[in-house]
């Protein structure tokens, strides 16, 4: 993007937001404000227009003035709802003293706001330079996903052919409709009508963390061994495709693993090496049906999984393992609004993801960088996901993100970086249902 934030504000306001744009720019922000950019009124509308679409963010200045007497503030909101992909995820509030009273009903289910008051004024400008920062970062940090996404095309042109069936399986589409276990039981079984996230969402999830952390994380990782952890990326839930999705830990019954289209499983599970042989057999017929470039590459990915003992290894490693938390807390990003509703019986269903001892295992034990230990002792922590769902101001509590061993702007960026994606099916949220928990 040409800039960093486009300003929306009442022009009674001018001289703070002067003062704003001022600081912001001081610390290499790139800003859109219309008293630098519109020349003419007759091209007001269309410059804005352009404006908006050339911002990663818009940021409204929220004062008494600007949400109820302002209809240019309206219009410049209108057309980021018409115009930009994802409008509420990039719509920062910047409320002034006490003005949420005031607050435009579109603008208050938003997730993203920073209080500007005279208290708060130093620590909210710090937080909203972060969040900026960090996103540019992102769009210049994006190098293992769109590698991910190089390899998993390669799947295109592959589909498994079983005889006597009309339709072969196509890879890419079936990862696409398959859901993530874990979370499909634990809310049907509690009557939660939020929709289960892909095994494809997975997989770029993780690719996604991978563009943030490399560079924090990798230390003694050469630039060459991006492409081989985008291949374990690409291929390590391949087998999935046939299996189905196994959640790691989560007491299946066969009525559940029915719930969870893992009913293969059961019969694999039986094999005297576990689940693991599986994985292996069905890698090995998945590789029969796979044109030559899938062939190689997955062969190659296979090579570095068996290497236990390497740095990529046990990055890849680490990286797929806090990626289920990480998708709780996105959960707690997008459906905020509504999870406020039932917070504690929300908790409660996604309870294993903050309890499972082998995620925080593996990240003390990743001898390279104890920061994802830190990072995990903090999504792990119950009490912070809830003040993560309820306090409109998690990101200035210093307390909390000072202590996530990556930079608080990097792991926002991971948690809220990022959408959801779902099976063809479970696109939406369903009707609210009262939980039973």
């Amino acid at each position: 993007m040409k800039y960093d934030i486009y300003v929306c504000y009442s022009h009674k306001d001018q001289s703070d937001v002067k003062q704003l744009v001022k600081a912001l720019k001081s610390s290499d922000i790139r800003v859109w404000v219309d008293y630098e950019r519109i020349i003419s009124d007759d091209k007001a509308v269309s410059t804005m227009e352009d404006g908006i679409m050339s911002s990663s963010f818009i940021g409204v200045w929220a004062t008494k003035e600007s949400m109820t007497n302002s209809d240019w503030v309206t219009k410049e909101y209108e057309t980021m709802m018409q115009t930009s992909e994802h409008p509420k995820e990039r719509t920062i509030v910047m409320l002034r003293d006490d003005c949420i009273s005031n607050l435009r009903p579109m603008l208050k289910p938003l997730p993203n706001k920073l209080s500007f008051s005279t208290e708060s004024y130093d620590s909210s400008l710090d937080s909203l330079i972060s969040i900026l920062l960090s996103a540019r970062v992102y769009e210049d940090a994006k190098h293992i996903s769109p590698l991910v996404e190089d390899y998993l095309n390669q799947l295109k042109t592959s589909s498994i052919k079983i005889p006597l069936q009309d339709k072969p399986i196509e890879i890419i589409e079936n990862l696409k409709k398959l859901p993530r276990s874990g979370k499909k039981l634990r809310f049907k079984k509690n009557n939660i009508p939020l929709p289960a996230r892909s095994v494809y969402d997975h997989i770029m999830s993780v690719a996604h963390t991978a563009d943030l952390l490399w560079e924090p994380a990798r230390h003694n990782l050469a630039d060459s061994e991006m492409s081989d952890l985008a291949q374990m990326i690409a291929y390590h839930d391949v087998c999935e495709v046939l299996l189905g999705d196994l959640p790691a830990f989560t007491d299946m019954d066969t009525e559940m693993r029915n719930v969870a289209e893992s009913i293969s499983v059961v019969k694999y599970g039986t094999l005297p090496e576990g689940m693991g042989a599986a994985e292996s057999i069905t890698n090995d017929f998945i590789y029969l049906h796979l044109k030559s470039t899938a062939r190689d590459s997955m062969q190659a990915a296979e090579f570095l999984f068996k290497n236990h003992e390497s740095d990529i290894y046990k990055f890849f490693l680490v990286l797929d393992k806090i990626d289920p938390i990480i998708s709780i807390w996105r959960y707690m990003y997008h459906y905020k609004t509504y999870i406020r509703s039932f917070t504690n019986d929300y908790l409660k269903v996604v309870k294993a993801f903050f309890m499972y001892p082998r995620v925080k295992q593996l990240c003390r034990e990743y001898t390279n960088d104890n920061n994802f230990f830190k990072l995990i002792s903090i999504l792990q922590n119950e009490t912070y996901a809830k003040k993560y769902i309820e306090d409109e101001f998690f990101w200035s509590n210093s307390a909390i993100t000072g202590n996530m061993g990556f930079p608080a702007s990097i792991v926002r960026q991971i948690i809220e970086g990022r959408d959801l994606s779902f099976p063809n099916s479970e696109n939406k949220l369903h009707s609210p249902k009262k939980s039973s928990t």
